[in-house]
């Protein structure tokens, strides 16, 4: 986390506010194992039925399984359904 971040963190956390939305950070949901949601999305950087790798501003989430679908998209938000099987988040690096 960078000094920023640590910054808005702090003045989050004073005005009782989540730290993701105060510092743009992504926020992600996941119910079960049929369903993800990420907020705060840079685009999907690739998709098929078993893999779909989120691009974030803070790095790459990978989320692996079966019969993977969108169930909604729009510039900000993203559903998936499906089997989910793994979720992977990286910092930027390669996946």
């Amino acid at each position: 986390m960078n000094r920023t971040q640590k910054i808005l963190q702090n003045v989050s956390q004073k005005l009782v506010l989540p730290t993701e939305i105060v510092a743009g950070l992504p926020f992600i949901t996941l119910k079960g194992f049929s369903e993800i949601s990420v907020d705060k999305h840079k685009g999907i950087l690739a998709y098929d039925e078993t893999c779909v790798v989120i691009g974030l501003n803070i790095g790459k989430i990978r989320i692996t399984g079966k019969e993977l679908t969108i169930i909604l998209m729009n510039a900000e938000h993203i559903i998936l359904g499906g089997v989910i099987t793994q979720v992977e988040m990286t910092n930027g690096e390669v996946l």
